[in-house]
């Protein structure tokens, strides 16, 4: 799943399986849903929201890598669990 600049994407419930990339999003949004295969989050505008621990928006499964980088929009991330490596690098 790749998500092109200027674009979005909203998860909630979900369960995703290969690449999920996103360069240039105006939001990102996956609260309750499992990933399977690598994660990749650069350059967003808005807000990049990886469950804020809230009921409405829960932590997710992430069982490949996560990468979160030069988000300029904020960053939230809660987890349920994972078994990738995960980096967030944020200027």
């Amino acid at each position: 799943m790749t998500v092109r600049p200027g674009g979005a994407l909203a998860l909630a419930g979900s369960s995703v399986t290969g690449p999920v990339s996103s360069e240039g999003a105006l939001a990102v949004t996956v609260c309750h849903s499992l990933l399977t295969g690598p994660v990749s989050v650069r350059g967003s505008s808005g807000p990049v929201v990886m469950g804020d621990g809230s009921p409405v928006c829960g932590g997710s499964t992430f069982t490949g890598p996560l990468s979160l980088e030069s988000n300029t929009g904020g960053v939230e991330l809660t987890a349920r669990a994972g078994d990738g490596a995960g980096s967030v690098t944020e200027r």
